[in-house]
This record gives structure tokens, C-alpha cells and sequence, in this order.
């Protein structure tokens, strides 16, 4: 369903949406009534027997029910996902009340009889209704329960009177429940609180950010399970629950208005820009305004009586306050009259709500991992006016940065700001990040441990790291880790790093405790230090035994260059199958179907001179390579227009390649646009690319397997040397002892130990900056041992006698580990 063009995904997603947010209030009115006991019967059977269907679902939509009955001010919200009550018609109503039959069917009491079981059926909606392609594409991974209680251990919250901690990116709210469970065990052990007080306590200290509306609402009702039992019905008492709906990191920004005393914070949105006095946060009373602000828009309260509501509260303005918040005032009432749903009037009172948060003693959660080139051109742009003049986090500029060395995603200034902006003093941040940050060279602005900011820097210590690759949380190819950070600390090394691996064959559960993962997987301790070649502090790391001494390793680099294949970005087109032999030539067919960009299928008879067999990852394994593909290569140096040429002398692969004109277009990369560039540009790909002999690798994976590749002799295409993807690694060299030489020393024991200690061993996990860094010397002719080396290489890709390879290999390491060809 999801492949037909005709489908508006944004609009089915927004649809999904409203049906998912509809079942979870209707769960939530359930619940909050089992504690409460309001009346005999639940929400859902009096609505069931209302005779105004849209009148008794707009007192739970516009969040009535939960003020009226439990004083939770600002759990529905309005807006977002009640737009069907403006379009309600008879068949609609059919299938509401179809809904509400069976959501009748549950038992509100089962809530409480095992919260674990609540947080399942909210998981398990969702992986329902949402489907899974668009979850994937949206980067919405549930974190684990047993992951969420193992940052929470490592991070040290307890919930005792002096902490107080922050998920910025809370999602469904799995750390928000494990903060409120870890207050619980400690209030009940040391605390004797009232009801009221155990509300006010847990609302104090666990608070959470995210901006998407569904998760929001997903983590209010987790929030209001966890503390329904605290909710006394007809207590006065107010319950806010700190979830808001906001950018953690694009929060409103000071900007200089006249004098200094008068800045003020702004959010720029469609509706216009809207400003807030600093000064009010500064005397403590923004808080207080804004929850004002709320209650008098929503009981539609003229602007001389909102003024004097916050006189009789107390909070005196000077005239400067006075006059923006009167316009503050103006444009939210405004937009309330407009847009009846209150959507605008939410949403930038719930902007303003990361102001008033900070001094955490802990920030702890599981920040987005978007790359960068997925964010929109708008939010990067955002973060760019908001953070460049005031954050040395952009450290990497024109080719570098488009290459992958800047920021792997969002991730690294989302840890940064979040340390700066919500962490106290020697506060501690515990994340689970990617664990690749550690080891590539995209993470090399995180590891400089340090918030630097144009006019200051405040140091941050890395207090270990718990590696779980190979516990796959979030699946196969999500390399995932803890890490903990504690701010105003410098960072030494080693750092300590845990490398964690199971025990059992059967993969954990969601539902999983951490006792239960711990009882069934061993840990590693290891230490992990810069690579001491790079003289970096900021190096890739390496990863040794807890206690032995940093090896010596050779700061010198390669003679030799590694390069990455040849990138296209539209394989669907790109790679061919051959159908038969023609009298001219071949007879085509396009891969449509395959790859990530799907395409129309062409058949067609074309000329065999751009066609080339082609090395992707499944193809390759020590000592040779198993099978290959064929692609159409249109150029042989990126940026050349030669398509002059191409129509006048090829023209059947020409035509071949126009017919996909408007699907090269679609290609996202700026590497394949500007200046003179064909439409079917290529990325990565010249002289060498041609060469006759390459040492190719799989650098999906780590696999140290190297192979000599070269010409081959195709019943199809005749004579052709091989071209690698873009996800194959290789050397490419005119010699072919010289390649088999260079294969010997990269297949050897002593170089799969330094991949070892240099490689995160996950998706990426031989780059080729660390093939680069293997300080091999330039091939020699006339000495003995580098003949000898490549006369045992070559024997061991034309020998398929699995025992004599191993003899071979043998001696190459024997020869290897007793000589030195490396640059040392």
C-alpha cells in the first residue's frame, strides 16, 4: 500500500496519527478513573450511551475531562488530533463507536496490576497501527526497558532530594517511567510523603522534552499511570505534567533589542515572531505568567482583566515587560479565536517551556541519530543562525563536511547543547549514542570533551562507555552504546570502556529487566585511549585490556591511497541485467525493483562500452572475490561532461540513460549538480578507478578480508576491469606484483591486530581512513621478501585447497612479524 504513488504519506501519517492519539485517550480516561472513582460507570460507557456523540468526545478532546475530574491541566491539549469532530457525519460515527466497543472491552483496573503491561499495550498499539517502513523512516526506535534501566544505572539516578533529571528527547517515555519507578523505591525506603506531596516531588524532578506530538501524548499517559495512585479526587491540588512539546535544542533565543536590559527571548514560527522579556526569567516569574497565560486565553479572558489577574498574583512589570507581554498576550488570544483547536496557542506556550528548566543533576535518554544530510534545509539553517556564532561545533567545512567529517548526525551537538543548556555543574549526562562515535572520524568533534563556546569553554570528563553492538537493541546495522558525561570536569585517560556480549542465542526483549540482560552477558573491561599515531587528542580511539600498556604504533602513513568505489545514488537504474548477446551489442534490463529509490523498468538493446562488472559487499571474501554484477559507468571522471560525446557515438546507451532523465534528478547529493555536470553524473570516480589492479574490502562490516581484483573476460562485455561501489574499499595500483604484495601485509595477523584495536567492528568498520593509517612501505622489486610476499599472495587467490591457504598464510606472517615493512 505504502509503494502507490497516489498515497500522500504526510497525510496518511497525520490520519495514523489521529487514530493512534484517539485509542490512547480513551485508555487514559479509563485509567484515570480506577483511582478516582468518579462514577460508577467509565468515560467510554457514558459516552457509549451519550445521545451527542460529538459533545461527550469534545469534553475529553479539548482536555475538560482530566481538568474537571483530576485537575491535570495540561494532559490533552486540543488541536492536534480532534480535527474529526469538525467533520463527524453518520460514518464516521458507525466506526467511532465500533472503536469504542472494543476499547470497552479492557479491564482499566489491569492497568495497575502490572505497569509493565500498560507501557506494552501503548508499545504494541503504536508498532500496530504505524507501519513499520514508516517508523524505520521516521527513525522511531522504542527503547528497550532493559537499555533505559542500564543508562539509568550508569548515569547514577536514585531520585533522592537533590537530583532532579531530563530526558530532552523522551519519545514514548521509557526513561521518564524508570526516573518515576527509581523515586518510588527511593521514597517508599526513605520518605514518608503524602499523596500530594509525592505528586508535587515527582513532578519537581522528572521532566521531558520532545517534538512530536504523538510521543508526547504517548509519555503523558505513561506519566499520568505511573502517578494515578497519588491523584486524590476533589483535591485542589493542580497537577502539571512536565512533558512539553518542544525542541530541546532550538529553545527561544536572547536577541539584542535596544539596550542590553531589554533583550528578550523570540520564537520565529508561520504565525509571525513572538517575544518574551528575559528579565521575566530572570526574576523567576515567566513560569507563573505563562501558566496565566493558559488558564485566561482558555476561559477567553480580555487583555485588561489577564492584567490584572497577574497584579492580583503579585507579579509587578516594569513598562518594558508590560508592553511585550501585552502583545504576547494580544497575538495568543488572537490565534486562539482563530484556530479553535488551540493548536498555535499550544505550541508556542510549549516553546517557551525549556527556559524554565535547568540544573539538572542528570540529563539522560536517547537522543535522535539523524544524520545531517536527512535534517531539512530549514532546521539546519536554524541551527546554524542559532549555534555558529555561539558554539564551535561546525568544525569541518566544504568537501570535508559534505564527506561525512562533520557531523554524523545530530547527535553530537544535540549532547552539547543539552550539557550546556540543562546540566549543572559536575551534573552527569548519560546517552545512548552510536557507538561509531568513538572509533570514525565523523565523532571527532564529540570527542573533544569540551563545550566551547566563543566566549567560554567548560570542560566535560567521559566517565566510561558500555559497548552494545553485539546486543543489537535496536537491530541488526544500529550500533548502539552508553555513554556517561559529567560536566566541569576534565577528561583523562584511559577512559574506561565496556564491551558487552551475550551469552544466550535468543535476542532481548523490550520488555526485558536489566537484572535479567546482566545475568546473561559477560563484560569485557577494556580502556580506551587516542590513537597515539595521530598525536590527536580527539583521535579515533583505541580499545585495549583495562591495565596493559599502550602499544607502539607507528604515526606514519601508507604509501599507498585507499578510496572508496563509486558512488551513483540510484542503483535501480545504474545496475543492469544482461539478457542476451545482439548483433551490435547486448540486450539490458535496469534493477527497478532493487535498491532504496525505486524506478520503472527499461528493456533495452544498448552498446557494451560503459558497461562494467561491478564489487559490491556480497561479492567480496579473502583471497578473491566470489561473484560480481554489471553497472553502467557514463563516465570515467566526475564532474567531466562528455555527453556530447555519448550521444553522437553511443547513442543506444545514451538513449538508455535520458530515459531516466527526471530520476537523476531526484538524487539528493550535491556532488552529482553544478557547473557543467551531466545529468547522470557520478561521484568518486577517475583514473584510478581504471587502474588495472585493485586490493578491494568490504567496508559494510567488519571483515578484514583482502582480495587483488583485475581484468576479467565476460562472455557479455569482453575485456573490463572491475569497478567497486561506493561500499567497497580499495587500492588501485598499475603493478600486479605490487598488488598482491600490498594484499599479503593487509591480510596478515599483525594488521588484523591493529584493525582490531582501531575498529568499532560495526557497520563502517573499516574505513578508509584506517587502511590510510597501516604505515605500508612502497613495493620494491629487487628485495627478496616483498617478491616473496607477493609470489604467497598470489598463490593463495588461485589455490581454493582450504589447508594449503592456511600454510600459505602462514609463512606471509611468519615473514611479516620477523621483518619490517611497515614504517615504523
Amino acid at each position: 500500500m505504502l509503494d502507490n504513488k497516489d498515497i500522500k504519506i504526510d497525510k496518511l501519517l497525520f490520519i495514523v496519527y489521529t487514530y493512534y492519539s484517539f485509542i490512547v485517550k480513551l485508555f487514559a480516561s479509563e485509567i484515570a478513573c480506577v483511582n478516582i472513582k468518579i462514577a460508577p460507570e467509565t468515560p467510554i460507557k457514558l459516552i457509549l450511551k451519550s445521545n451527542n456523540l460529538q459533545e461527550s468526545l469534545r469534553y475529553i478532546e479539548d482536555g475538560n475531562f482530566f481538568r474537571d475530574i483530576t485537575n491535570i491541566d495540561n494532559y490533552i491539549e486540543g488541536g492536534f488530533f480532534s480535527w474529526y469532530l469538525e467533520v463527524l457525519d453518520k460514518d464516521l460515527e458507525n466506526s467511532i463507536n465500533e472503536i469504542l466497543s472494543i476499547v470497552n472491552e479492557y479491564e482499566p483496573n489491569s492497568f495497575f496490576v502490572e505497569e509493565q503491561t500498560s507501557r506494552d499495550l501503548l508499545k504494541s498499539l503504536y508498532e500496530d497501527i504505524v507501519p513499520l517502513k514508516i517508523r524505520h523512516d521516521l527513525g522511531e526506535y522504542y527503547t528497550p526497558d532493559w537499555l533505559a534501566q542500564l543508562a539509568v544505572d550508569d548515569g547514577g539516578f536514585i531520585g533522592d532530594e537533590d537530583s532532579k533529571v531530563l530526558d530532552p528527547a523522551c519519545g514514548s517515555g521509557a526513561f521518564i517511567v524508570e526516573f518515576i519507578n527509581r523515586i518510588k523505591s527511593y521514597t517508599y525506603n526513605k520518605l514518608n510523603l503524602t499523596n500530594y506531596q509525592m505528586i508535587d516531588y515527582i513532578c519537581s524532578r522528572v521532566i521531558g522534552f520532545d517534538v512530536n506530538p504523538v510521543a508526547i501524548l504517548t509519555t503523558r499517559t505513561n506519566y499520568l499511570i505511573a502517578i494515578s495512585p497519588y491523584i486524590d479526587f476533589g483535591s485542589n491540588q493542580a497537577i502539571t505534567i512536565p512533558i512539553y512539546l518542544t525542541d530541546s535544542i532550538i529553545t527561544p533565543t536572547t536577541e539584542s533589542k535596544g539596550k542590553i536590559e531589554n533583550n528578550s527571548y523570540k520564537i520565529s514560527t508561520v504565525e509571525g515572531e513572538f517575544s518574551i522579556p528575559k528579565s521575566l526569567l530572570d526574576k523567576n516569574l515567566l513560569g507563573n505568567i505563562l501558566r496565566t497565560v493558559e488558564q485566561t486565553i482558555y476561559e477567553s479572558y480580555p487583555l485588561f482583566d489577564f492584567n490584572k489577574r497577574i497584579k492580583n498574583e503579585g507579579i509587578i512589570l516594569d513598562n518594558f515587560e508590560q508592553e511585550e507581554i501585552d502583545i504576547f498576550y494580544t497575538k495568543i488570544t488572537e490565534l486562539h479565536k482563530v484556530n479553535k483547536n488551540q493548536i498555535w496557542a499550544k505550541i508556542i506556550l510549549n516553546s517557551f517551556a525549556p527556559l524554565l528548566f535547568n540544573n539538572f543533576s542528570h540529563v539522560i535518554g536517547n537522543p535522535p541519530w539523524i544524520k545531517w544530510d536527512f535534517l531539512s534545509k530549514e532546521y539546519r539553517n536554524k541551527l546554524s543562525v542559532l549555534y555558529l556564532d555561539i558554539y564551535k561545533l561546525f568544525s569541518h567545512k566544504g568537501m570535508k563536511a559534505s564527506l561525512g567529517y562533520a557531523h554524523d548526525d545530530i547527535s553530537i551537538l544535540f549532547t552539547y547543547i543539552a550539557m550546556d543548556k540543562y546540566l549543572r555543574d559536575n551534573g552527569k549526562l548519560t546517552f545512548v549514542l552510536k557507538q561509531t562515535l568513538y572509533k570514525s572520524i565523523a565523532g571527532e568533534q564529540f570527542r573533544t570533551f569540551i563545550i566551547e563556546k566563543t566566549n567560554s569553554s567548560t570542560p566535560i570528563k567521559c566517565l566510561g562507555v558500555h559497548d552494545l553492538l553485539k546486543l543489537n537493541p535496536f537491530g541488526q546495522g544500529q550500533e548502539t552504546s552508553i555513554v556517561t558525561l559529567e560536566k566541569n570536569n576534565t577528561n583523562t585517560y584511559p577512559v574506561p570502556y565496556y564491551q558487552w556480549n551475550k551469552n544466550i542465542r535468543s535476542k532481548f526483549k523490550h520488555s526485558d529487566i536489566s537484572k535479567y540482560v546482566k545475568e546473561n552477558c559477560s563484560i569485557t573491561n577494556l580502556d580506551a585511549y587516542p590513537d597515539p599515531m595521530t598525536g590527536s587528542h580527539t583521535a579515533p580511539w583505541i580499545i585495549i585490556p583495562t591495565g596493559q600498556a599502550l602499544p607502539h604504533i607507528s604515526k606514519n602513513k601508507s604509501f599507498y591511497k585507499a578510496r572508496h568505489g563509486v558512488v551513483n545514488d540510484l542503483n535501480s537504474v545504474f545496475l543492469l541485467d544482461i539478457i542476451s548477446k545482439t548483433q551490435d551489442g547486448i540486450r539490458i534490463k535496469n534493477l527497478g525493483d532493487k535498491g532504496k529509490k525505486k524506478t520503472k523498468t527499461i528493456t533495452k538493446n544498448i552498446e557494451t562500452d560503459l558497461i562494467y562488472p561491478l564489487i559490491k559487499p556480497r561479492d567480496t571474501k579473502k583471497w578473491g572475490i566470489t561473484t560480481y554484477q554489471y553497472m553502467i559507468v557514463p563516465q570515467i571522471k566526475a564532474g567531466d561532461n562528455n555527453e556530447s560525446e555519448l550521444r553522437t557515438e553511443l547513442p543506444q546507451s545514451y538513449s538508455f540513460l535520458k530515459s531516466f532523465e527526471s530520476e537523476f534528478g531526484t538524487r539528493k547529493s550535491k556532488w552529482f549538480y553544478g557547473g557543467d555536470k551531466p545529468f547522470y553524473s557520478l561521484f568518486g570516480i577517475g583514473t584510478y578507478t581504471f587502474q588495472k589492479y585493485k586490493i578491494v574490502w568490504c567496508c559494510m562490516s567488519y571483515l578484514p578480508n583482502f582480495s587483488v581484483v583485475s581484468d576479467i573476460e565476460d562472455e557479455f562485455i569482453g575485456t573490463k576491469t572491475f569497478i567497486p561501489d561506493n561500499t567497497i574499499g580499495y587500492i588501485s595500483v598499475d603493478n600486479e606484483n605490487e598488488a598482491y604484495y600490498i594484499c599479503s601485509i593487509l591480510n596478515s595477523n599483525k594488521i588484523k591486530a591493529l584493525f582490531s584495536l582501531r575498529s568499532s567492528k560495526s557497520k563502517w568498520g573499516l574505513s578508509i581512513e584506517m587502511i590510510n593509517n597501516v604505515p605500508i612501505r612502497e613495493f620494491n622489486k629487487t628485495n627478496k621478501l616483498h617478491v616473496e610476499l607477493f609470489k604467497l599472495s598470489k598463490k593463495a587467490h588461485h589455490n581454493i585447497n582450504e589447508k594449503k591457504v592456511i600454510t600459505l598464510e602462514n609463512k606471509m606472517n611468519l615473514i611479516i612479524d620477523s621483518n619490517e615493512f611497515l614504517n615504523d
